[in-house]
Protein backbone atom coordinates (compact mmCIF):
# COMPACT_ATOMS: atom_id res chain seq x y z
CA UNK A 1 0.00 0.00 0.00
CA UNK A 2 1.53 3.58 -0.62
CA UNK A 3 1.61 5.58 1.98
CA UNK A 4 -0.77 8.89 1.71
CA UNK A 5 1.03 12.54 1.07
CA UNK A 6 0.05 14.95 3.76
CA UNK A 7 1.31 18.72 4.20
CA UNK A 8 3.80 20.07 5.90
CA UNK A 9 7.42 19.83 5.38
CA UNK A 10 9.20 16.95 3.67
CA UNK A 11 12.70 17.32 4.98
CA UNK A 12 14.21 14.92 2.25
CA UNK A 13 13.20 16.94 -0.22
CA UNK A 14 14.23 20.41 1.75
CA UNK A 15 17.92 18.83 2.33
CA UNK A 16 18.18 17.89 -1.51
CA UNK A 17 17.63 21.30 -2.14
CA UNK A 18 19.65 22.74 0.04
CA UNK A 19 16.96 24.43 1.99
CA UNK A 20 15.82 24.16 5.79
CA UNK A 21 12.44 23.91 7.43
CA UNK A 22 12.64 27.55 8.81
CA UNK A 23 13.85 28.65 5.25
CA UNK A 24 10.44 27.74 3.78
CA UNK A 25 6.71 29.56 4.42
CA UNK A 26 4.78 26.61 4.43
CA UNK A 27 1.08 27.23 3.07
CA UNK A 28 1.09 23.61 2.34
CA UNK A 29 -0.35 22.79 5.59
CA UNK A 30 -3.90 24.17 6.21
CA UNK A 31 -4.17 25.42 10.50
CA UNK A 32 -4.51 28.79 12.37
CA UNK A 33 -2.02 31.15 10.96
CA UNK A 34 -1.60 32.30 14.57
CA UNK A 35 -0.09 29.63 15.72
CA UNK A 36 -0.36 27.77 18.91
CA UNK A 37 -1.91 29.96 22.00
CA UNK A 38 1.07 31.48 23.56
CA UNK A 39 0.11 29.65 27.08
CA UNK A 40 1.15 25.95 25.42
CA UNK A 41 4.48 26.41 25.78
CA UNK A 42 3.94 27.44 29.60
CA UNK A 43 2.31 24.19 29.97
CA UNK A 44 4.12 21.84 28.44
CA UNK A 45 7.27 23.18 30.08
CA UNK A 46 5.71 22.59 33.45
CA UNK A 47 4.79 18.46 32.50
CA UNK A 48 6.93 15.81 34.84
CA UNK A 49 8.88 13.70 31.66
CA UNK A 50 9.07 10.73 34.32
CA UNK A 51 5.62 10.53 34.60
CA UNK A 52 3.48 7.97 32.85
CA UNK A 53 0.84 9.98 30.66
CA UNK A 54 -2.89 9.12 32.02
CA UNK A 55 -4.52 6.12 29.57
CA UNK A 56 -7.53 7.24 29.52
CA UNK A 57 -7.15 11.30 28.91
CA UNK A 58 -9.58 11.67 31.97
CA UNK A 59 -8.64 15.88 32.42
CA UNK A 60 -8.54 16.21 28.83
CA UNK A 61 -12.29 14.65 28.49
CA UNK A 62 -12.91 16.80 31.36
CA UNK A 63 -12.30 19.68 29.90
CA UNK A 64 -14.02 19.03 26.02
CA UNK A 65 -16.98 17.80 28.52
CA UNK A 66 -17.56 20.65 30.04
CA UNK A 67 -16.77 22.69 26.20
CA UNK A 68 -18.83 20.60 24.13
CA UNK A 69 -21.97 19.61 26.71
CA UNK A 70 -21.44 16.10 26.17
CA UNK A 71 -20.69 13.25 28.60
CA UNK A 72 -17.14 12.58 28.69
CA UNK A 73 -18.41 8.47 27.67
CA UNK A 74 -18.64 9.80 24.08
CA UNK A 75 -15.29 11.30 23.95
CA UNK A 76 -12.25 9.02 22.89
CA UNK A 77 -8.83 10.95 22.29
CA UNK A 78 -6.44 10.20 19.68
CA UNK A 79 -3.22 10.84 18.72
CA UNK A 80 -4.20 13.08 15.87
CA UNK A 81 -7.52 12.57 13.78
CA UNK A 82 -5.47 9.72 11.83
CA UNK A 83 -5.50 7.38 14.29
CA UNK A 84 -9.25 7.72 15.12
CA UNK A 85 -9.30 6.93 11.73
CA UNK A 86 -7.62 3.79 11.22
CA UNK A 87 -8.96 2.53 14.48
CA UNK A 88 -12.91 2.76 13.62
CA UNK A 89 -11.58 1.63 10.57
CA UNK A 90 -10.44 -1.76 12.40
CA UNK A 91 -13.76 -1.48 14.53
CA UNK A 92 -15.82 -1.65 11.95
CA UNK A 93 -14.33 -3.69 8.87
CA UNK A 94 -13.63 -7.44 8.41
CA UNK A 95 -10.02 -8.26 7.79
CA UNK A 96 -8.91 -11.37 5.96
CA UNK A 97 -11.28 -10.75 2.57
CA UNK A 98 -9.05 -11.52 -0.35
CA UNK A 99 -11.35 -10.62 -3.12
CA UNK A 100 -11.89 -7.06 -2.05
CA UNK A 101 -11.38 -4.34 -4.76
CA UNK A 102 -11.67 -0.66 -4.67
CA UNK A 103 -14.10 0.84 -7.34
CA UNK A 104 -15.43 4.74 -7.75
CA UNK A 105 -19.07 6.08 -8.47
CA UNK A 106 -17.80 6.28 -12.02
CA UNK A 107 -16.51 2.78 -12.67
CA UNK A 108 -12.82 3.88 -12.56
CA UNK A 109 -10.27 2.16 -10.19
CA UNK A 110 -9.57 3.61 -7.15
CA UNK A 111 -5.82 4.16 -6.56
CA UNK A 112 -3.52 5.85 -3.72
CA UNK A 113 -5.67 8.88 -4.68
CA UNK A 114 -9.26 9.68 -6.11
CA UNK A 115 -10.30 11.01 -9.54
CA UNK A 116 -12.55 14.05 -9.08
CA UNK A 117 -13.22 13.67 -12.83
CA UNK A 118 -17.04 12.51 -14.38
CA UNK A 119 -19.62 11.99 -11.05
CA UNK A 120 -22.28 9.68 -10.34
CA UNK A 121 -22.55 7.67 -13.31
CA UNK A 122 -22.82 4.39 -12.82
CA UNK A 123 -24.17 3.01 -9.23
CA UNK A 124 -24.64 -0.39 -8.80
CA UNK A 125 -28.04 -2.56 -9.46
CA UNK A 126 -29.46 -3.26 -6.25
CA UNK A 127 -28.21 -6.44 -4.38
CA UNK A 128 -24.63 -6.68 -6.54
CA UNK A 129 -22.30 -8.08 -4.23
CA UNK A 130 -18.31 -7.77 -5.27
CA UNK A 131 -16.98 -11.93 -5.39
CA UNK A 132 -15.38 -12.77 -1.88
CA UNK A 133 -16.47 -10.06 -0.11
CA UNK A 134 -18.17 -10.30 3.45
CA UNK A 135 -20.90 -7.90 3.83
CA UNK A 136 -19.49 -6.28 6.47
CA UNK A 137 -16.29 -5.22 5.05
CA UNK A 138 -17.47 -2.65 2.40
CA UNK A 139 -16.74 1.23 3.14
CA UNK A 140 -18.05 4.12 1.08
CA UNK A 141 -15.62 7.43 0.74
CA UNK A 142 -17.28 10.88 -0.42
CA UNK A 143 -13.92 11.59 -2.94
CA UNK A 144 -11.93 13.62 -4.17
CA UNK A 145 -10.73 13.47 0.05
CA UNK A 146 -8.54 12.96 2.70
CA UNK A 147 -5.65 9.73 1.89
CA UNK A 148 -6.07 8.74 5.37
CA UNK A 149 -9.80 7.05 4.65
CA UNK A 150 -8.82 5.07 1.79
CA UNK A 151 -5.63 4.23 3.80
CA UNK A 152 -7.14 3.00 6.73
CA UNK A 153 -9.82 0.63 4.66
CA UNK A 154 -6.90 -0.50 2.46
CA UNK A 155 -5.41 -1.96 5.40
CA UNK A 156 -8.57 -3.89 6.75
CA UNK A 157 -8.48 -5.13 2.67
CA UNK A 158 -12.26 -3.48 2.34
CA UNK A 159 -14.10 -3.49 -0.37
CA UNK A 160 -13.79 0.58 -0.76
CA UNK A 161 -16.97 2.43 -3.10
CA UNK A 162 -15.79 5.87 -3.90
CA UNK A 163 -18.17 8.85 -4.59
CA UNK A 164 -16.98 11.11 -6.80
CA UNK A 165 -17.40 14.54 -7.35
CA UNK A 166 -18.22 16.08 -9.87
CA UNK A 167 -16.09 19.14 -10.86
CA UNK A 168 -17.84 20.89 -13.84
CA UNK A 169 -20.11 21.26 -10.42
CA UNK A 170 -16.98 22.77 -8.16
CA UNK A 171 -17.10 19.42 -6.70
CA UNK A 172 -20.84 19.39 -5.59
CA UNK A 173 -22.29 15.56 -4.55
CA UNK A 174 -25.53 14.54 -5.69
CA UNK A 175 -26.44 13.67 -2.10
CA UNK A 176 -29.91 11.98 -3.83
CA UNK A 177 -27.70 9.49 -5.88
CA UNK A 178 -25.22 8.84 -3.25
CA UNK A 179 -27.92 8.01 -0.53
CA UNK A 180 -29.46 5.57 -2.88
CA UNK A 181 -25.72 3.96 -3.86
CA UNK A 182 -25.16 3.96 -0.31
CA UNK A 183 -28.48 2.36 0.74
CA UNK A 184 -27.56 -0.45 -2.36
CA UNK A 185 -23.92 -1.04 -0.98
CA UNK A 186 -24.92 -1.34 2.50
CA UNK A 187 -21.39 -0.56 3.82
CA UNK A 188 -20.26 -0.91 7.98
CA UNK A 189 -18.89 2.47 7.44
CA UNK A 190 -18.90 5.74 5.35
CA UNK A 191 -16.03 8.85 5.52
CA UNK A 192 -17.44 12.05 4.88
CA UNK A 193 -15.19 15.25 5.31
CA UNK A 194 -17.22 18.59 6.56
CA UNK A 195 -16.11 20.89 5.38
CA UNK A 196 -14.12 18.51 3.04
CA UNK A 197 -10.51 18.55 1.98
CA UNK A 198 -9.07 19.89 -0.13
CA UNK A 199 -12.67 20.94 -2.37
CA UNK A 200 -13.54 23.54 0.75
CA UNK A 201 -17.60 21.71 -0.30
CA UNK A 202 -19.10 22.18 3.07
CA UNK A 203 -22.79 20.19 2.93
CA UNK A 204 -26.23 21.60 4.70
CA UNK A 205 -27.18 20.01 7.49
CA UNK A 206 -30.06 18.16 5.60
CA UNK A 207 -27.91 16.98 3.29
CA UNK A 208 -25.52 15.50 5.70
CA UNK A 209 -29.01 13.79 7.88
CA UNK A 210 -29.86 12.50 4.16
CA UNK A 211 -26.54 10.09 3.96
CA UNK A 212 -26.80 9.25 7.60
CA UNK A 213 -30.45 8.20 7.26
CA UNK A 214 -29.22 6.14 3.92
CA UNK A 215 -26.70 4.00 6.32
CA UNK A 216 -27.88 0.46 7.23
CA UNK A 217 -28.37 -0.82 10.84
CA UNK A 218 -25.24 -1.19 12.72
CA UNK A 219 -23.62 0.98 10.49
CA UNK A 220 -21.64 4.13 11.17
CA UNK A 221 -20.82 7.44 9.28
CA UNK A 222 -17.72 9.08 10.29
CA UNK A 223 -18.13 12.70 9.99
CA UNK A 224 -14.79 14.42 10.01
CA UNK A 225 -14.95 17.77 10.84
CA UNK A 226 -11.11 18.91 11.44
CA UNK A 227 -11.58 22.35 9.58
CA UNK A 228 -15.02 23.08 11.20
CA UNK A 229 -13.73 26.01 13.26
CA UNK A 230 -12.63 27.69 10.16
CA UNK A 231 -16.33 27.79 8.46
CA UNK A 232 -17.99 30.81 8.91
CA UNK A 233 -22.21 29.88 8.99
CA UNK A 234 -21.30 26.85 10.96
CA UNK A 235 -24.64 24.74 11.66
CA UNK A 236 -24.32 22.57 14.61
CA UNK A 237 -23.55 19.07 14.35
CA UNK A 238 -23.74 17.90 17.55
CA UNK A 239 -27.42 17.01 17.56
CA UNK A 240 -26.07 14.06 14.85
CA UNK A 241 -25.46 12.14 17.81
CA UNK A 242 -28.83 11.47 18.65
CA UNK A 243 -29.24 9.44 15.64
CA UNK A 244 -26.93 6.68 16.98
CA UNK A 245 -24.75 5.63 14.10
CA UNK A 246 -22.60 9.22 13.54
CA UNK A 247 -19.40 9.64 14.72
CA UNK A 248 -17.72 13.45 14.98
CA UNK A 249 -14.43 13.69 14.27
CA UNK A 250 -12.25 16.96 15.21
CA UNK A 251 -8.39 17.72 15.40
CA UNK A 252 -6.89 19.92 17.61
CA UNK A 253 -4.32 20.46 14.96
CA UNK A 254 -5.71 22.61 13.13
CA UNK A 255 -7.78 25.17 15.30
CA UNK A 256 -5.01 25.31 18.04
CA UNK A 257 -2.25 24.78 15.99
CA UNK A 258 -0.94 21.59 17.96
CA UNK A 259 0.54 19.91 14.62
CA UNK A 260 3.48 18.57 16.15
CA UNK A 261 1.68 17.12 18.91
CA UNK A 262 -0.75 15.12 17.32
CA UNK A 263 -3.96 15.44 19.37
CA UNK A 264 -7.89 15.09 17.97
CA UNK A 265 -10.53 12.92 19.55
CA UNK A 266 -14.19 11.28 18.33
CA UNK A 267 -17.60 12.69 20.13
CA UNK A 268 -19.84 9.25 19.43
CA UNK A 269 -22.10 7.41 21.02
CA UNK A 270 -20.71 5.54 24.18
CA UNK A 271 -21.62 2.21 22.66
CA UNK A 272 -19.44 3.26 19.37
CA UNK A 273 -16.42 5.06 21.55
CA UNK A 274 -16.11 1.49 23.77
CA UNK A 275 -16.09 -0.21 20.41
CA UNK A 276 -13.10 1.79 18.96
CA UNK A 277 -11.38 2.12 22.36
CA UNK A 278 -11.46 -1.56 22.73
CA UNK A 279 -8.64 -1.44 19.85
CA UNK A 280 -6.17 1.26 20.78
CA UNK A 281 -2.87 1.11 22.54
CA UNK A 282 -1.91 1.95 25.64
CA UNK A 283 -0.51 5.63 26.58
CA UNK A 284 -2.09 6.47 22.86
CA UNK A 285 -1.71 10.08 23.81
CA UNK A 286 1.56 11.42 25.30
CA UNK A 287 1.33 13.78 28.51
CA UNK A 288 2.11 16.78 26.71
CA UNK A 289 -0.52 16.67 24.13
CA UNK A 290 -2.72 16.14 26.51
CA UNK A 291 -1.88 18.90 28.60
CA UNK A 292 -1.76 21.21 25.54
CA UNK A 293 -5.10 20.36 24.45
CA UNK A 294 -6.30 21.38 28.37
CA UNK A 295 -4.28 24.86 28.43
CA UNK A 296 -5.64 25.45 24.41
CA UNK A 297 -9.24 24.66 25.45
CA UNK A 298 -8.71 27.44 28.32
CA UNK A 299 -7.89 30.03 26.13
CA UNK A 300 -11.47 31.27 24.84
CA UNK A 301 -9.84 33.57 22.10
CA UNK A 302 -6.83 32.53 19.95
CA UNK A 303 -9.08 30.10 17.56
CA UNK A 304 -11.49 33.26 17.14
CA UNK A 305 -8.99 35.48 16.63
CA UNK A 306 -7.35 32.79 13.93
CA UNK A 307 -10.42 32.77 12.22
CA UNK A 308 -11.01 36.78 11.90
CA UNK A 309 -7.17 37.09 10.37
CA UNK A 310 -8.00 34.12 8.45
CA UNK A 311 -10.95 35.70 6.85
CA UNK A 312 -9.60 38.93 6.14
CA UNK A 313 -6.50 37.14 4.26
CA UNK A 314 -8.29 34.78 2.33
CA UNK A 315 -10.99 37.92 0.85
CA UNK A 316 -7.04 39.44 -0.17
CA UNK A 317 -5.69 36.26 -1.30
CA UNK A 318 -8.81 35.15 -3.13
CA UNK A 319 -8.83 38.95 -5.35
CA UNK A 320 -5.73 39.02 -5.98
CA UNK A 321 -5.76 35.38 -7.59
CA UNK A 322 -8.87 36.69 -9.22
CA UNK A 323 -7.26 39.75 -10.91
CA UNK A 324 -4.35 37.42 -11.97
CA UNK A 325 -7.08 35.21 -14.04
CA UNK A 326 -6.85 32.21 -11.74
CA UNK A 327 -9.79 31.31 -9.83
CA UNK A 328 -10.38 29.91 -6.92
CA UNK A 329 -13.07 26.70 -6.59
CA UNK A 330 -15.74 28.29 -3.62
CA UNK A 331 -13.99 27.14 -0.40
CA UNK A 332 -15.89 27.16 3.26
CA UNK A 333 -12.66 26.32 4.73
CA UNK A 334 -9.39 27.68 5.79
CA UNK A 335 -7.72 26.86 2.17
CA UNK A 336 -8.72 27.41 -1.34
CA UNK A 337 -8.30 24.89 -4.29
CA UNK A 338 -6.69 26.07 -7.69
CA UNK A 339 -6.38 25.20 -10.87
CA UNK A 340 -3.08 25.87 -12.02
CA UNK A 341 -2.18 23.60 -14.72
CA UNK A 342 0.86 21.67 -14.13
CA UNK A 343 0.41 21.66 -10.59
CA UNK A 344 3.99 19.75 -9.63
CA UNK A 345 5.90 22.15 -11.89
CA UNK A 346 4.28 25.31 -10.13
CA UNK A 347 5.07 23.81 -6.84
CA UNK A 348 8.49 22.82 -7.50
CA UNK A 349 9.08 26.59 -8.80
CA UNK A 350 7.61 28.47 -5.45
CA UNK A 351 9.87 25.81 -3.53
CA UNK A 352 12.74 26.33 -5.55
CA UNK A 353 12.66 29.91 -6.48
CA UNK A 354 10.55 31.74 -3.57
CA UNK A 355 11.28 29.33 -0.49
CA UNK A 356 7.22 28.65 -0.26
CA UNK A 357 5.77 25.52 -0.14
CA UNK A 358 2.11 24.62 -1.39
CA UNK A 359 -0.31 21.47 -1.95
CA UNK A 360 -0.25 20.16 -5.25
CA UNK A 361 -2.84 17.72 -5.19
CA UNK A 362 -1.69 15.11 -7.63
CA UNK A 363 -2.15 12.88 -4.42
CA UNK A 364 -6.04 13.23 -4.49
CA UNK A 365 -6.27 12.65 -7.75
CA UNK A 366 -6.13 16.34 -8.98
CA UNK A 367 -3.02 17.25 -10.58
CA UNK A 368 -4.03 20.58 -12.40
CA UNK A 369 -5.12 21.72 -8.97
CA UNK A 370 -3.22 23.04 -5.46
CA UNK A 371 -3.92 23.75 -2.31
CA UNK A 372 -3.16 26.81 -0.20
CA UNK A 373 -3.44 26.90 3.61
CA UNK A 374 -4.35 30.56 4.50
CA UNK A 375 -1.72 32.26 6.37
CA UNK A 376 -1.66 36.13 7.75
CA UNK A 377 -2.41 38.65 5.81
CA UNK A 378 1.42 39.30 4.87
CA UNK A 379 2.29 35.61 4.03
CA UNK A 380 -0.40 35.88 1.50
CA UNK A 381 0.86 39.08 -0.14
CA UNK A 382 4.48 37.23 -0.56
CA UNK A 383 2.73 34.48 -2.48
CA UNK A 384 0.79 36.80 -4.43
CA UNK A 385 4.30 37.98 -5.28
CA UNK A 386 5.40 34.64 -6.38
CA UNK A 387 2.74 34.08 -8.08
CA UNK A 388 2.98 36.71 -10.40
CA UNK A 389 6.12 36.39 -10.69
CA UNK A 390 5.71 33.00 -12.07
CA UNK A 391 3.03 33.47 -13.95
CA UNK A 392 4.45 36.60 -15.69
CA UNK A 393 7.51 34.45 -16.81
CA UNK A 394 5.43 32.17 -18.43
CA UNK A 395 2.98 35.14 -20.08
CA UNK A 396 5.92 36.44 -21.29
CA UNK A 397 7.57 33.28 -23.24
CA UNK A 398 3.88 32.74 -24.58
CA UNK A 399 4.13 35.83 -26.11
CA UNK A 400 7.48 35.55 -27.48
CA UNK A 401 6.65 32.31 -29.16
Amino acid sequence: MTRPVHGGANIAELRSLGLRPEDVLDFSASINPLGAPSCISHAIGAVNLAAYPDTECTSLRESLSARLAVSTAQILVGNGSTELIHLTARAYLNTGDSGADNRQANGETLGEGTTAHGGIDNPLSSGEKSAGVKTGNRAVIFAPTFGEFAAACDMQGADVFSIVADEGNDFAWDIERAARIIAERAPSLVFLCNPNNPTGRYLIEADVRRIADSLPEDALMMLDEAYLPFVEARWDSMPLLDLGNVALLRSMTKDYALTALRLGYMLAPPAVVERVRALQHSWSVNGLAQTAGIAALADTRHVEDGRAEMRAAKRYFVNELDAMGLRCIPAAANFVLIRVGDARALRLALLTGHHISVRDCASFGLPEYIRIGIKTRADCERLVGALRDIFGEIMALTSHY
